[in-house]
């Protein structure tokens, strides 16, 4: 239709330049040009060829795994689907969750660097769930306060639309999937120094190949070391370490492991801000967020996330496969964190801080059936599966939340609070869900 269209515009254009020359207004002008215009009208035009190679943005043909749709295309994936691949998070300098979806018109980034606050976004207006939001490789892992490590993922998926079809529970609003760095049969061997302002410094080594005989071992290992101070004069020091390994033990049957170990450090954090308590309906004038002005001593976020998975998988047939799979994730943290209440346009607030110990505990067991059958001209993509997880949350025996005094936007907060170091846990809550995984897609067999 668009194709047809261009000729015609084209044919009239052509078309109408003998018609404006007739005019007597123009006659004169053109009364030089009509011999070689006659000469030339049975002259041929030289072929014109123009090649170029796609860019496909949304990598719709990239394979992805998702509960009960199996392991199937983005493109034939039934949910608006965004991905994010390792070059792209390199070339974006990544620091927080809401910078990977930046320009996704249905994501609202209400991330803040360097804080509880890393991963919190909204989508399609609704807050990302920190306890059923999030996967990595499609194995669940509590999100709150983790900032991950970037540079260890070959792509982040977003899925837009409720999860729950494909996990047996999950975020209305959609699921953020984390799929890591695999080994690759060519050799990886990539290292890297990094700046970022206002001084922090970043190391990060790529390793990855294949050994043994037949190649029958694979491996890729990342290591990342974050150290400096941060936009706001605040401190970070933050270590990772990745693992993925892979044994193809026959011909159809594969083992892999993967693994993630992060510690992180950060001092003197940017308080969240509320308006809650503001009177009236006007709000302050903006504020730098590059100073310390609104930190107060003593406020410090430590994290140690650890996550071990492993599965096999056996081809049974060309079309059919089975897989088994089980996943072990903790989060913990330690945080001093302050609140800013706005009470006025003027820039008063109250300056309440949170002290407390938290940690969470999540365990699951996969199984899954996929594979493709005919039935006359139909062919049907089967997948018949079952999960069982438990997720274990701690808190603190007795936290600290209080107002420690009041302060001002534009001076200097000289509230201070200094963390207990005594603060003992307890079971909260133990949830066990059990889940069903089963789905049918059908569509017309080619021959």
């Amino acid at each position: 239709m668009i194709r047809a269209l261009r000729k015609a515009l084209v044919y009239m254009t052509l078309a109408g330049v003998p018609a404006l020359a007739s005019t007597p207004a123009l006659a004169q002008a053109t009364d030089t040009q009509q011999a070689p215009a006659a000469d030339s009208q049975g002259a041929n035009l030289p072929t014109v060829t123009v090649t170029g190679s796609g860019d496909d943005k949304q990598h719709l043909q990239t394979q992805s795994s998702s509960g009960a749709l199996g392991s199937r295309s983005i493109l034939d994936t039934p949910f608006s689907v965004t991905s994010v691949t390792a070059d792209e998070l390199a070339d974006r300098q990544i620091l927080k969750l809401g910078d990977v979806f930046f320009n996704d018109a249905s994501v609202s980034d209400n991330s803040g660097g360097y804080s509880s606050w890393a991963s919190y976004v909204t989508i399609r207006g609704l807050p990302a769930d920190w306890q059923n939001s999030f996967r990595i490789d499609g194995k669940p892992f509590l999100s709150y306060a983790i900032t991950l490590p970037y540079d260890h993922f070959e792509r982040i998926d977003l899925l837009k639309g409720s999860s729950g079809f494909m996990y047996g529970f999950g975020s209305p609003g959609g699921l953020i999937n984390y799929i890591t760095k695999k080994p690759t049969d060519t050799p990886v061997r990539s290292v890297s120094v990094g700046y970022t302002s206002n001084n922090i410094w970043s190391e990060h080594v790529d390793l990855g190949g294949r050994f043994g005989n037949d190649q029958m071992f694979g491996y890729r290992l990342n290591a990342t070391h974050d150290q400096g101070e941060t936009f706001n004069e605040g401190q970070l020091k933050r270590d990772s370490v990745s693992l993925a390994l892979d044994a193809r033990l026959t011909r159809d049957l594969t083992w892999d492991f993967q693994a993630i170990w992060q510690n992180s450090n950060g001092e003197g954090q940017t308080p969240s801000i509320t308006t809650s308590s503001l009177a009236g309906g006007s709000l302050p004038a903006v504020i730098s967020g590059g100073n310390r002005n609104l930190i107060g001593a003593g406020q410090h976020i430590d994290t140690n996330f650890q996550l071990y998975q492993t599965g096999l998988t056996y081809r049974i047939t060309p079309d059919w496969k089975a897989n088994l799979s089980y996943s072990h994730s903790t989060s913990k943290r330690f945080r001093n964190e302050g609140i800013a209440t706005l009470t006025d346009a003027a820039g008063n607030y109250t300056d309440w801080r949170s002290d407390s110990r938290e940690g969470h505990v999540f365990d699951q067991w996969q199984a899954m059936l996929e594979g493709n059958a005919k039935t006359g001209f139909l062919e049907h993509q089967l997948v018949l599966g079952a999960s069982w997880q438990k997720q274990v949350n701690d808190y603190s025996v007795a936290q600290y939340y209080q107002q420690i005094g009041t302060g001002n936007l534009y001076t200097q907060n000289t509230n201070s609070h200094d963390s207990s170091t005594d603060l003992q846990t307890y079971h909260a809550g133990i949830l066990t869900t059990p889940a069903s995984l089963p789905s049918r897609r059908c569509s017309p067999a080619i021959p």
